[in-house]
């Protein structure tokens, strides 16, 4: 099992779930939510509120993740191949240190840099400074009158080696495919604006260590999978 640190204090759910859907084509895949608000709960059709995993085309979802210990505990009885985990939460950031992959998610919000910049100097607060931990970052912008210059300078005194950056930019029909598949038992990854559709599969070759041509072909076999 390959667990995925998915960290940012930002609105991540429409991500992880074509994440999720992308991976799941060759792989059995859990989404743990285990953010402070609580995003998921409402992200999603489910058919029993109850179940503590629910299954959502193709992958399964579970709400509630307080901690690494807790969470090793509910999925103690299951495999998967890999665990998408959303964190936000500043208060228990340090537990889920790892050696694992680490992406962090944000946008140029200010709000979101300064809460994003508290989590990673909690997280990073006892490494040591010779020892860089590798960290993917997935920026949106807005506009590029600000950049990740500006998140560099807010964290250049923690030891972080960036090891790529992925940058998207607003765009109404991602947000409009966003709100469609909250509503519906199926995810569509048709009409993403082409940057963004660029991110995901690079993040999904980052994440399964496979090529860019892989990552296309396996885009494809997404948008054809029907229930």
């Amino acid at each position: 099992m390959k667990q995925i640190l998915f960290l940012g204090h930002y609105d991540k759910t429409d991500m992880m779930f074509y994440l999720g859907k992308l991976i799941s084509m060759e792989h059995s895949v859990l989404i743990a939510d285990a953010t402070e608000s609580k995003r998921y709960e409402y992200a999603y059709p489910k058919l029993d509120i109850e179940e503590d995993i629910h299954q959502y085309d193709g992958f399964d979802v579970m709400e509630n993740v307080h901690s690494p210990t807790q969470l090793k505990e509910r999925i103690a009885e299951t495999s998967y191949d890999y665990v998408l985990i959303d964190i936000d939460h500043l208060k228990n950031i340090q537990e889920w240190r790892s050696d694992d992959p680490l992406f962090l998610v944000t946008s140029l919000d200010n709000s979101v840099l300064q809460r994003n910049c508290q989590m990673l100097n909690v997280l990073l607060e006892q490494s040591e400074a010779s020892e860089l931990k590798p960290i993917t970052r997935i920026v949106q912008r807005a506009t590029d009158a600000f950049t990740e210059e500006y998140l560099d300078e807010l964290l250049n005194h923690l030891p972080i080696q960036w090891h790529d950056t992925f940058v998207y930019y607003v765009d109404e029909r991602d947000s409009a495919r966003k709100i469609h598949n909250q509503f519906s038992n199926q995810i569509s990854m048709s009409k993403l604006s082409g940057e963004y559709k660029s991110v995901l599969k690079q993040m999904a070759s980052a994440i399964l260590e496979i090529d860019d041509k892989e990552a296309g072909r396996l885009w494809k076999r997404t948008e054809r999978r029907r229930k």
